[in-house]
């Protein structure tokens, strides 16, 4: 990672975030001159503090200071804090006509609006396995979404392994046929079996 230290013409970022990916409405950035200082390598050095001035980090929130001749800094009070303002700064990175990472110089302070950021994936009708679930973790990781809620069980399937029920799964997890698409009357005559192991599923939770 280079530290950019001058691009003449350019603004920086500098301002109170709402969480959220990209920038919207509930960011509230103001932009200053950039500074133009020659690029040099920068150290990234992760610093463990409850708040930056005023601003508290709370269980989830950051600062990311960048300024020109010193360690770009990472400030938080949780490792989720780290953990999202490392994919911020990947986020606002940059790769120069050298084909390094730059980033611009500034002072990014980030905490979420929100506590509960999450995504419902459903797979009582359809199971989509380990891989897709474990894509759509990384995938809500980006976003900084924090909570899973993963459906398993209802009426029309049972995905989940119950050693004291064997029965669930053997019989739960399977059909004869499935509706067409469009027609719910209509069968489309394939059978469907899914479900997950329990050492699976334990692996997959926090």
């Amino acid at each position: 990672m280079v530290a950019d230290h001058g691009r003449p013409g350019q603004a920086d970022f500098h301002g109170q975030a709402g969480g959220g990916p990209g920038l919207s409405a509930d960011r509230d950035l103001h932009p200053s001159p950039a500074w133009s200082v020659e690029s040099g390598p920068s150290t990234i050095r992760l610093i463990k503090a409850d708040k930056h001035g005023d601003f508290e980090f709370g269980p989830e929130g950051y600062a990311i200071i960048n300024e020109p001749g010193k360690d770009l800094i990472i400030k938080a009070a949780t490792e989720a804090g780290a953990f999202y303002a490392f994919y911020t700064l990947n986020d606002l990175s940059y790769q120069g006509s050298d084909s390094q990472l730059y980033a611009r110089p500034g002072l990014l302070l980030d905490r979420p609006r929100f506590a509960w950021r999450g995504v419902m994936l459903d797979e009582g009708r359809h199971f989509l396995g380990k891989t897709e679930v474990k894509r759509l973790l990384h995938l809500m990781s980006l976003y900084k979404l924090n909570v899973l809620h993963w459906h398993l069980t209802e009426d029309q399937g049972w995905r989940v392994e119950i050693k004291q029920y064997p029965k669930l799964t053997e019989v739960g997890s399977r059909r004869d046929a499935s509706p067409v698409m469009g027609d719910r009357k209509k069968s489309d005559g394939k059978p469907y079996v899914g479900s997950t192991r329990r050492k699976t599923s334990r692996r997959l939770s926090p």
